[in-house]
C-alpha cells in the first residue's frame, strides 16, 4: 500500500478525508465547494497546506481561498 491517493470525487468528500489525516476540522462558506470535483493523487506525506494548493489550484479558480485558525480550516 502507498502513501499515495489517487481520488476522483467531491472537494468537500476530499478535503473532509484529508482533515482526518491531520486531525483538523474543515467548515466551508463557499457552499460551490461542496459539488466541485476534484480528479488527482496525492502523498500523505505533504502537509495540509500543500494539499490545500493543490486542491484549490486544481479548481482554476482565483476566488476560492482558505484560512487555518489552531484545528479549523476555513474555505471560502
Amino acid at each position: 500500500m502507498t502513501n499515495t491517493e489517487k481520488v476522483q470525487s467531491y472537494i468537500q468528500e476530499r478535503i473532509d478525508q484529508y482533515c482526518n489525516w491531520y486531525d483538523v476540522k474543515a467548515v466551508f462558506s463557499n457552499e460551490s465547494l461542496e459539488t466541485t470535483t476534484f480528479n488527482g493523487s496525492l502523498d500523505k506525506k505533504l502537509s495540509i497546506e500543500e494539499i490545500l494548493d493543490i486542491i484549490i489550484g486544481s479548481t482554476n479558480s482565483t476566488s476560492i481561498n482558505y484560512e487555518i485558525n489552531n484545528k479549523t480550516i476555513l474555505l471560502k
